[in-house]
């Protein structure tokens, strides 16, 4: 595919997926700042602001011109506000990364991104299934993951690397004949002394998988 000119515009009406440009570099950078950010993906610490020019105007139109990536501006409010991207695909099944910065979590925006990311892997690629992972203890990424109708959650341990250390891993899929709309009820979670439910905490924890989008 040509970038940025093959590269479809998806949007529901309130978020807004397109190319990458040269002006969401300085955003990006300003994301990948985040603390947590850099905990739940694998994004470089430091993240310098070469890295952002290299992912967004090398490794994105790349992965477009070889069909082996897709990755997708994150627009909401007329801003640029995080990368969702599609990857692998051999076979008719592939992998879904994605990150949102800090000022826009907890509002539906990572979800309502991912649906459309979700549709356009079964209807514009062909794919038979989608896979999300996160690193266990993700459960922001996670419950857009359920909102989003992913299901047969699993856990790997060891099945994720961060900067060469090896983290347990959740993962669940959606097929295509699959509904974009929560399988079963968000599970209830033992609550201790002192202790804050972390889906209640989604604002402030990065919603991104293990790869993030940002690599």
């Amino acid at each position: 595919m040509r970038f940025p000119d093959d590269v479809p515009v998806l949007a529901d009406g309130v978020v807004t997926l397109r190319a990458h440009t040269a002006a969401d570099v300085e955003p990006a950078y300003r994301m990948c700042q985040d603390p947590v950010m850099q905990e739940w993906t694998t994004i470089p610490v430091p993240y310098l602001h070469e890295h952002a020019v290299n992912f967004l105007t090398e490794v994105v139109p790349a992965g477009w011109r070889a069909n082996t990536a897709w990755a997708w501006a994150i627009e909401y409010d007329g801003n640029y506000v995080g990368t969702i991207d599609l990857r692998d695909g051999e076979g008719g099944v592939g992998e879904v990364g994605f990150a949102v910065s800090a000022e826009v979590r907890g509002n539906g925006v990572m979800t309502r991104a991912l649906k459309l990311v979700v549709r356009y892997a079964f209807d514009g690629l062909d794919w038979k299934r989608v896979i999300w992972r996160a690193y266990v203890g993700n459960y922001a990424s996670r419950r857009v993951a359920w909102k989003t109708g992913f299901r047969g959650l699993v856990t790997i341990p060891g099945g994720g690397r961060s900067r060469g250390v090896r983290k347990d891993e959740w993962v669940a899929t959606i097929g295509c004949d699959d509904e974009l709309e929560p399988k079963g009820n968000w599970w209830a979670v033992p609550r201790a002394r002192g202790w804050r439910d972390p889906a209640a905490g989604a604002a402030r924890i990065g919603c991104a998988t293990s790869d993030g989008g940002l690599r």
